[in-house]
This record gives C-alpha cells, structure tokens and sequence, in this order.
C-alpha cells in the first residue's frame, strides 16, 4: 500500500470512528505541555490535520474545543507536578542537566510575569512546554497555578482550533474544494508548520558550533546585533540559492518532462473555491499591486524618517522590476498555454516567485528584528505563506511551469540573503516600537488588496480561466 492509500484509509478510519478525533486532539493538546515531549513532537501540523479532520467530520465545534482545553490543561499540571516534586534538584537530571539553557529561559520568564507567564508562553514556541515545569520549580501555590492554567488553556484553544475546524467543515459546502484540493492546500500550510516546528531544533542544534566557529565580529563579517556567525550563514545562503538557479537553469531541457506532469496534476485540481485562493495571491503579486504596496510603506518610512530603509526599499524596488524581465528575455522560455489568456512575457524565471520571495522575505528581516521571539515566529510564518502561495499560484493556474517558480525563488533566496546581510551590517528601524511595522505592513497589504484585487478580480477570473490539459 502506497502512502497515499495508507493517509487516505487512516482518514477514512478516522471519519467513521471520530470519538477518536476527540482522543488524539485531548492526547496531543496534553503532550504538547509536557516539558520536553512538547518540544520533540511537532504538534503544529498535527493540530492542524486533527481539526480538519474534525471539522471534516461534523464533530460538535464544543467537544473540540473542550477537548483540546481539558488536554492543555492536563499537559500543563503534568509539567507543574514534576516540577514541584524534584525543584532544582531536576536541573541535574537529563536532559536538563546537558542542555540547561531549557530551564534557564523558562525560569527568569516566570520570575518576570508570574502567573501570567503560564498565559503568554503557551506562546512562544521554544519555552512554552517548560513554563509549568518553571512554576512548580518556584512553589507556585497550587490554587494560583489552576487558576492561570485554565485561562492559558482557554485562550489557547480558538487560535490553534477554528483554523483547522473551519477549512475542514467547509469541505462539505457545495461550492467548497472537494478532498484532494483540501489536500493540496493542507499540505502546503503543513509544509510551512513544520519548517517552523523545526527551526527552534535547527538553531538549538547548531547553537554551539555556530558559536564554537563565528569570526571576530569585523570587515565583511560584522553584525550590528553582535552575531556574525549569522552573516556567515546568509553567504552561505546566498551560495545556495544562486547555485539552485544556475542548476535549473542548466537542466531545463531535462526537466521539461517534469514540467509536463506536474502542469497536468495540478489542472486535475483545478475548480472555482480553489482557483479563486490562488488568484488572491497571483493578484497581490502583479506588478502594479506591488508598487502600489511598495509605495504606501515608502511614505510611512518618509514620515517616520527611516532613511536606510528607505534605502533599501528603492533598491529592491529596482530589482525587482529589472532582474526577472532580463533574464526572461535571455532565456526566452515560453509560457504554457494552459489559461485563457495568459501574459505575453516569457516564462522563465517566475518574476511572481522571485519577488515575493525577495519583498517578504525582507519585511521579515526588517520587521523581526526588533520583535520577541513568539512575535517573530508569527511574521515568519506569515511571510512563508505568502511567499509560497503566491509562487505555486503561478503553475497552478497555468502560467507558469513548475521550473519557472523554483528558479524564481532560489534567485530571490540569493538576493534576499544579500538583503540580510547588508541590513544588519547597520541599525534597524530607529525609535519605533515593535509593532509599528507589522502593523504598517498589514495595513499597506490591506489598501492594496482593496484597490488592485478586488476590482480586477471578475478580469483575472476570465485571463486566467483554465484551458483543457491536452496541450500540456
């Protein structure tokens, strides 16, 4: 049995058992709590296929969110017991005796907020699963742990439920994407959790040898932050991304066969609830959205005096609008014919893909920077989505070949390192508070999407309407 046979009779499984759904959501709610578990399994994406499955399911929206309630609960007095029991004394059992920075982060976290630390690090990913752990470490009077844990608990549940029992109990709306194209884009939206789940390990991972091999924090390797180590890795990056390029570049007569298939599994998905998402994202990444967005955050940088951003906008601005159109022209790669009408340009590579990838991926430096780590966590995700979204928009709706968007984003990796590197050679955004420019970002997102998207969409609904597969 294949692994697509195996999901599908495990979902299946599921949907005629869904007191189950109940159990593993209560299961995994309680685990991801527990100091030390919650930090290996990567509960995220797990979450999410659970409530889809729920919702999928038509299982009671209440029983859901009590169950996922009752097991963070659990989970977190499991933490707090164990803590309570051992005290210090568990700084020298493994794995805290060899990784002690677990407990250290935790424990000047709840020095800090106290009982309300129980609420905000359910969080923040890194700490979240020793917070309890740290409140029975200090004795935390039980009847106050309670209390925090079932507001940590209640607060926790909607955000990682709705998402997840909302996609899925909408599967079953006439007008909703049927089981495979709910698959498609739930893969896409697990792929960017669990990138995110395994960051954290990444950089806990490397920590010490990063650090073991920085060089001294001068020349080309200075860090305004104080970490060259990590304009060590945006070089390396920039390698990276501009060796992918070069190898498609190279291997695009092999990969036309690829091309072929991919273009043709991706028609079979096509249907309106579908087409309609990814239009969003092929729209917000035309040009004339783009300046328009690049524009509104130009003025905000003006008035708020932010110079070298400023800068850097500019500059971005002017590659953005050149690199991709010149080297269409120099590889000169047609386009599939697969939409009623599409652009007249060249195929390869996708300037939808390398701009996004360029555009967000910097909004992220700029805006992370000056964020705590559970509000970084978010921007990135959200900056990952975008990027991905707007990228296989592209071949899905026909208008570009797969080979297209994967050089577009590996050239925008090399460039958007380069961005990285040269931003934090300097200061960040001066005498702003950190959320100013998520909050800038989000609203420039939102006028865009008011003045290019949503005017042109009954246009783009028939430019990109889909031809039949057989010239593919």
């Amino acid at each position: 049995m294949s692994l697509s046979e195996t999901w599908w009779a495990w979902r299946d499984w599921l949907m005629q058992n869904p007191d189950w759904i109940l159990l593993m959501i209560l299961g995994l709610a309680a685990l991801e709590a527990v100091a030390v578990v919650g930090s290996i399994i990567p509960a995220v994406p797990i979450m999410l296929a659970l409530t889809l499955l729920a919702g999928s399911a038509d299982l009671p929206l209440h029983l859901v969110m009590l169950a996922a309630m009752i097991g963070a609960m659990v989970g977190d007095g499991v933490s707090y017991a164990i803590g309570h029991y051992f005290k210090h004394g568990i700084e020298n059992v493994w794995p805290f005796r060899t990784h002690p920075h677990w407990l250290s982060a935790s424990e000047a976290f709840v020095e800090k907020h106290g009982g309300k630390s129980l609420i905000f690090g359910r969080f923040i990913g890194p700490i979240r699963a020793f917070v309890p752990l740290a409140a029975g470490i200090f004795q935390m009077p039980l009847r106050r742990f309670l209390w925090f844990n079932f507001i940590s608990a209640v607060a926790w549940a909607p955000p990682n439920i709705l998402p997840g029992y909302i996609a899925g109990a909408a599967v079953t709306h006439p007008y909703m994407p049927g089981k495979y194209q709910l698959a498609f884009v739930g893969g896409m939206l697990i792929a960017v959790a669990l990138l995110l789940w395994l960051l954290p390990w990444l950089k806990a991972i490397t920590r010490r040898w990063r650090k073991s091999h920085a060089p001294r924090n001068a020349g080309i390797y200075y860090a305004g932050d104080g970490r060259p180590e990590n304009q060590v890795l945006a070089g390396l990056f920039a390698l990276c991304g501009l060796a992918g390029f070069v190898t498609l570049a190279l291997s695009l007569p092999a990969l036309r066969g690829w091309d072929q298939t991919i273009a043709h599994e991706l028609m079979r998905l096509r249907q309106p609830a579908i087409d309609y998402l990814f239009l969003v994202f092929t729209l917000l990444g035309d040009r004339d959205a783009l300046l328009t967005f690049g524009g509104l955050l130009a003025l905000w940088m003006t008035v708020r005096r932010q110079w070298r951003a400023l800068a850097f906008l500019a500059g971005i601005s002017l590659i953005c609008l050149t690199l991709p159109n010149v080297l269409k022209l120099w590889f000169e790669v047609p386009r599939p014919q697969l939409a009623a009408h599409p652009p007249a340009s060249w195929s390869f590579p996708s300037a939808h893909a390398f701009n996004a990838t360029v555009i967000w991926g910097f909004l992220y430096v700029l805006a992370g920077r000056h964020m705590h780590e559970s509000g970084r966590a978010w921007a990135l995700g959200a900056s990952l989505t975008i990027i991905l979204f707007t990228a296989v928009s592209r071949p899905f709706l026909g208008v570009h070949w797969s080979t297209d968007i994967l050089a577009g984003m590996s050239l925008g990796l090399a460039v958007l390192a380069v961005l990285r590197w040269s931003w934090y050679r300097g200061e960040g955004l001066r005498g702003l508070s950190a959320w100013e420019a998520p909050a800038i970002i989000l609203i420039s997102l939102v006028v865009t999407s008011l003045i290019w998207v949503w005017p042109d969409w009954p246009n783009a609904l028939m430019r990109l309407a889909s031809l039949p597969a057989a010239g593919v």
